[in-house]
């Protein structure tokens, strides 16, 4: 009996443990997968994305190991139903890892809008269009987005009006940042904007800025309040001036430098 005891919960833990493991190559696959609480995904083939968003909802946590695939949801106009390649609601994870979001066009965060939480780990990032702010990701108030070794270029806000709208990452939350990330080559209304700090936002810094010292971050900074400190515990980690980093898409004439041992 003893026996049989222990045999059934090796069986039953075996069988938890291979219930929350799922390879996906196609669309369908990855929509059914993404609906299991605690779902590990590997992605084993690029996926050409039906026209739905991704949801992450109902306090789930999900981990998408993409395997350098692509996610691509292929939109180049705002067709009736595009909509965003992910989005994290309240309450939700996203661990995302090792590929390509691309082709989602969105009113605020093009290629992932994150209203819960999200972690990004050497995560590619173009090709992506909000019609308001975020083109690459938007990060909303209340809500925690973290990045390591992720780059984020060639994204697009159409809205640089009244309200500039991060072409590759519009950020009103906690933003925290490691390991070399690149984030350039990101445009909003025609202008450079790259990753638009929000009032009162700063990044958090968690690590190193670089891999080594010719394998580097890159990030274009926007201040909401034009100028100010925008980092927290940059010298924790980093023992460079903080232009070795950052660089101001607002103008020309406006410097990265550090006062306060911060970015500012």
């Amino acid at each position: 009996m003893k026996k049989k005891l222990l045999l059934m919960t090796a069986l039953l833990s075996t069988m938890t443990a291979w219930a929350t493991d799922y390879n996906v190559g196609t669309d369908a696959e990855l929509r059914a997968a993404i609906q299991i609480d605690g779902a590990n995904i590997t992605v084993t083939a690029d996926i050409e994305l039906s026209n739905s968003t991704l949801n992450i909802s109902n306090n789930r946590t999900v981990t998408i190991n993409m395997n350098n695939h692509t996610l691509d949801r292929k939109l180049t106009g705002r067709p009736s139903g595009a909509g965003q390649v992910f989005t994290v609601r309240e309450g939700s994870t996203l661990n995302l890892n090792g590929g390509t979001v691309k082709g989602g066009w969105g009113g605020a965060g093009g290629g992932i809008n994150n209203e819960g939480t999200t972690n990004l780990t050497n995560v590619i990032i173009t090709g992506n269009v909000a019609d308001d702010r975020g083109g690459g990701v938007v990060n909303k108030s209340g809500c925690t987005l973290t990045m390591a070794g992720c780059t984020v270029t060639g994204n697009t806000s159409n809205n640089h009006t009244n309200n500039p709208g991060g072409g590759g990452i519009y950020n009103a939350g906690t933003l925290k940042i490691q390991g070399k990330n690149t984030v350039t080559g990101n445009t909003a209304g025609g202008s450079t904007d790259n990753l638009y700090l929000a009032t009162g936002t700063v990044i958090t810094v968690t690590g190193s800025f670089k891999e080594s010292n010719t394998n580097i971050s890159n990030i274009g900074i926007t201040l909401e309040g034009t100028t100010g400190i925008f980092t927290s515990d940059y010298t924790t980690y980093n023992n460079w001036e903080p232009y070795a980093y950052f660089t101001s898409d607002d103008d020309v004439f406006y410097d990265v430098t550090r006062s306060l041992n911060e970015g500012c």
